[in-house]
């Protein structure tokens, strides 16, 4: 996705093609998980990465608002993990 991104950038410009790349979000994708293992996962997240906390939906949301109103962006890959690339791993079992 990201190297496609890229080639739309540079295939479609003026128009402008970015990516974002999240990471571990708290959404209702977890809600299957059997009672307890949402939190284990939050608290195996946040005790791992950066940031200190698992992302949320918002901040997946104001990244898209940040490279749709940015008039100079293009060809970018967002990471929006807190700083999840930046350690070794987050192991979830």
């Amino acid at each position: 996705v990201e190297a496609l991104s890229r080639a739309l950038a540079l295939e479609l410009g003026p128009l402008r093609v970015n990516t974002i790349r999240p990471g571990y979000t708290d959404s209702e994708m977890w809600s299957g998980l059997p009672p307890g293992e949402r939190d284990r996962l939050r608290q195996t997240v946040a005790a791992t990465v950066p940031v200190g906390r698992m992302g949320t939906p918002d901040d997946v949301a104001h990244a898209a608002v940040f490279l749709m109103t940015n008039r100079q962006t293009t060809g970018a890959v967002l990471e929006v993990s807190g700083g999840e690339p930046l350690v070794e791993s987050v192991e979830v079992r």
